[in-house]
């Protein structure tokens, strides 16, 4: 009897055609409404739009492997056109985040008050970077109010577990309000102190590295103001873990743990148990008495800032003085982190230019005479035009920081664009801060990737002069900037330092309501800094090339010094008794590589595992629908077995490529994270959920599949014996109950799998014994001795006649006419002839496949036996491959 494929099993080459059809037809599409929409539309300015989206190839996947490749490169080529920056959407796994770097768009979102940074990018930071735990990390997730006075419409916060508006509102008093004064005061008293320590003379001191002198004498300085000299005096190695704490973020950012890497950990834990034990011996010693006149400083909290963080976040729920720690933590960190890297560099360029460092020392005495430092005004200060220059344009060109807004509860129109309420929206500072199309270079003299000191200096008698190129300020839009201050001010002709027209363009601080509430006292810091040493000090730096230690990440010191090689250079001050060795140095080439190589293997497996769940929802589909397209080719003339078995393959599909979705939603890592975070987040857990579900239905399926052919073999006109051995056959489906079982005791999914393949192929193995093993002679010489004669055995018949054997693995097909033209309702297949109870005729064609049992007594009845052996036998076209328990 002649099986063959089914006519359907033609439409998966077909389906996949069409599935690549569409994907390139989607990516074709996107490609060309994105060049439409950046080349030949003409935007409208308030239109309220929706940025074109960026193209595609994959359209789940989207833009997450080139994103996460190199993540600066492709915001970069997605956010810029031809010469000019745009704005777009970017997919990452079925998200959406809009990238802004069009200056008019950056510009409104500083003018919305509704869009503030996510409270999500403030979790992740908190519990990775500061690892507060989640009893903690739930009150900032349950805080939908925003950090302005008024909370955000549609919020039932409290107003005492109000956590963002609590820590915003502290900051803006003490480092932008009136705290700012007092705490500049300190600062300039803590720096003039730790310099005057050093003991600096007339003679020259030579020092081993600039960059370690910054961390030490104006980083301690700047926690001085904040913290008090009381919490470094009891903790005298709290800077040296903070520095430590600055280089392990990037370990912690990846939620590397503690067993792989102590250190990263055990920087952050010394400095929360020291600023814990400060805690303690400030609460004991403080008094009110002790707080300055000034209503700000005192002895033991050092600063206002602090005593208001100590009332205020210790009364939200859940918070203690670990929770406060790891955030003053934070605070500490955020401080130094930045400030004191930019106060180098501002520095460093000052003093490698003996023309600005003479300019420099001009403008201060010219402004402050011969006043003692202590009594320069910080007010007064921040308005040099120079030092303002020389400040702003350090941060533009070393600065190149991501900002991320968001509106919770609605959408925001940005004019020529709309950020959907709950979306993200993302800016990167560096990409608009190297606009070559918008800064001034003087016609090329003075490069965006350079420093110039005079970028921001306006000169009324040069035209050139001004932050911004002469093609921006010939725009229509384009408003002068005016000179700050009075009447006689205006009317003067002395350049100035203006930042108007930059709103969208220079934005190292972010900008609207979420800007950096600490960007005065940064510009305070850096400019009395760089004032102190050009006034009173002379410094000689003997490289043109400045290497940062801490406080600047890898892909900025790129940047910040070409070509330099670092292997000629020593990270730090070399121990005592101990010499840097830069000649020759002792190679760790081996541990490295070796290093690489488990690092990378460790990597990939782990990518590997998010794959293996989406290829294994293919695998266990095919295999079971396998089973049931074996179904369908053996007992097709049942219109019942029929739709049993397409609905069968159907459920099949929904049950298990519903895997897809819920794997990228629980096992793949959400937007701007990395894989590791995936390992410890606890969502792979959740997954565990649907894996119960599934087991219980894969259950059902499998028993399904067990079940289903049996009452067409009972029905069958065969002797007990001929049943028995055909529902062993199919009884192996029984294994893929067992596994389902298993699989919902242990989620073993490929333990399922593998059965699926058995008993798919069961039929098949057991025509591939009969053909070749029971042929063997020890397989007969066995039959013969413990069967008796060969007569009981079941015969092999209806084998191609001729020399020329039949390949039992041979494919199924439907090719060759059909001759059994007397076959009723069309179907192809003939039954095996009742001789006697238990005896079968050799000569009689086996069961081949099964039909029902009304057509086949019909059939028989209605045809001598032999003449159904003569059709079986003379009449086989060619190219059919006889399947049963009977063939060979």
């Amino acid at each position: 009897m002649p099986l063959s494929l089914d006519k359907n099993t033609g439409a998966l080459p077909v389906l996949g055609a069409c599935l690549l059809l569409l994907t390139l037809a989607n990516y074709a599409l996107t490609t060309f409404r994105w060049h439409w929409v950046n080349k030949f539309r003409k935007i409208d300015m308030n239109g309220g739009q929706l940025p074109p989206q960026y193209p595609s190839l994959i359209p789940y996947f989207g833009n997450a492997l080139l994103f996460a490749w190199d993540n600066a490169s492709f915001l970069r080529r997605a956010t810029c056109y031809g010469s000019s920056l745009r704005s777009s959407r970017i997919s990452f796994l079925g998200f959406e985040i809009y990238a802004f770097q069009d200056r008019r768009t950056i510009a409104n979102i500083w003018k919305q008050h509704r869009l503030s940074s996510p409270i999500s990018m403030f979790v992740y930071v908190l519990k990775y970077f500061f690892g507060l735990p989640e009893s903690v990390l739930s009150v900032y997730r349950a805080d939908d109010s925003g950090p302005f006075p008024k909370p955000y419409g549609g919020s039932n916060i409290l107003a005492e577990d109000r956590i963002d508006h609590i820590t915003h509102h502290g900051f803006l008093r003490a480092l932008g309000g009136p705290g700012l004064l007092p705490t500049s005061k300190r600062y300039m008293n803590a720096l003039t102190t730790r310099m005057d320590e050093k003991n600096f003379s007339t003679e020259w001191t030579e020092m081993a590295n600039f960059s370690d002198f910054f961390q030490d004498v104006v980083g301690s300085s700047l926690v001085e103001c904040l913290y008090g000299s009381t919490m470094l005096r009891l903790n005298p190695e709290f800077m040296q873990n903070l520095w430590g704490f600055d280089v392990s973020v990037p370990w912690l950012a990846r939620a590397v743990p503690s067993f792989i890497k102590p250190s990263v950990h055990m920087f952050r834990q010394n400095c929360v148990d020291q600023l814990k034990g400060w805690y303690a011996y400030a609460r004991e010693h403080f008094d009110e008495s002790n707080i300055s006149s000034n209503g700000d400083g005192d002895p033991y909290w050092g600063s206002r800032l602090m005593r208001y963080r100590q009332e205020k976040l210790l009364a939200v729920k859940k918070h203690d003085d670990d929770a406060l720690a790891r955030m003053d933590l934070g605070l500490a960190w955020g401080a130094v982190g930045n400030t004191v890297p930019c106060a180098m560099l501002s520095a460093f360029h000052m003093v490698k230019d003996p023309i600005l460092l003479h300019r420099v020392r001009k403008d201060v005495e010219r402004s402050f005479g011969h006043q003692h430092v202590l009594d320069i005004d910080p007010k007064k200060l921040i308005n040099e035009p120079l030092l303002s220059s020389v400040y702003a344009e350090t941060l533009r060109l070393y600065v190149k920081t991501y900002f991320m807004v968001s509106s919770p509860h609605a959408d925001v129109h940005l004019g020529m664009w709309t950020l959907p309420k709950g979306r993200i929206g993302l800016m990167n500072a560096g990409i608009s801060h190297m606009d070559d199309t918008f800064w001034n270079s003087r016609d090329g003299e003075h490069p965006v990737t350079s420093f110039w000191a005079d970028r921001f200096i306006i000169d009324t008698t040069d035209p050139q002069s001004g932050p911004v190129s002469s093609i921006v300020r010939e725009s229509p839009d384009w408003v002068k900037p005016r000179r700050k201050g009075g009447e006689k001010e205006h009317m003067s002709n002395t350049p100035f330092f203006s930042m108007d027209g930059t709103e969208g363009s220079w934005f190292p601080y972010g900008g609207g309501h979420s800007i950096c509430p600490g960007r005065f006292l940064a510009k305070s810091v850096i400019l009395f800094t760089c004032a102190l040493l050009a006034r009173e000090y002379d410094i000689d730096i003997f490289s043109d090339k400045v290497e940062m230690t801490h406080g600047l990440s890898p892909p900025i010191m790129d940047q910040l010094i070409p070509g330099l090689d670092l292997c000629l250079l020593p990270a730090g001050i070399p121990p005592n008794g101990i010499s840097s060795n830069l000649e020759n140095p002792e190679t760790l080439v081996s541990v490295l590589i070796t290093i690489c190589v488990i690092m990378s293997v460790v990597a990939v497996v782990f990518a590997i595992l998010f794959a293996q769940q989406i290829i294994l929802s293919f695998v266990i589909f095919f295999s079971k629908s396998a089973i049931f397209l074996l179904y369908l080719q053996i007992f097709d003339v049942q219109k019942s077995m029929r739709i049993a078995v397409r609905y069968g393959i159907i459920f099949t599909g929904v049950l298990y490529f519903t895997n897809i979705p819920m794997s990228a939603i629980f096992s793949a890592p959400p937007v701007g994270k990395t894989w590791e975070t995936v390992l410890f987040s606890g969502q792979p857990q959740k997954n565990l959920i649907w894996g119960v579900v599934q087991s219980s239905l894969g259950i059902l399926l499998d028993l399904f599949i067990f079940i289903l052919p049996i009452p067409t073999i009972l029905g069958l006109r065969l002797s007990t014996k001929r049943k028995i051995q055909l529902l062993a056959v199919f009884t192996t489906a029984l294994a893929g109950v067992i596994a389902s079982v298993l699989s919902l005791v242990y989620r073993a999914e490929a333990i399922g799998t593998n059965d699926a393949i058995i008993v798919s192929c069961t039929p098949g193995f057991v025509n591939f014994t009969r053909a070749y093993i029971s042929s063997l002679p020890i397989i007969q010489s066995l039959r013969s001795t413990l069967g008796g004669s060969s007569s009981s055995a079941v015969a092999l018949t209806n084998k191609p006649s001729g020399k020329q054997s039949e390949n039992p693995n041979r494919p199924r097909t439907r090719q060759g006419p059909r001759e059994n033209n007397h076959e009723p309702n069309g179907f192809s297949g003939i039954s095996s002839i009742k001789r006697g109870e238990g005896d079968w005729d050799s000569t009689y064609p086996e069961v081949v496949r099964t039909i029902e049992t009304s057509q086949e007594s019909d059939y028989i009845g209605s045809m001598p036996a032999t003449e159904v052996q003569e059709h079986g036998v003379q009449h086989s076209p060619t190219g059919v491959f006889y399947y049963g328990l009977g063939t060979a």
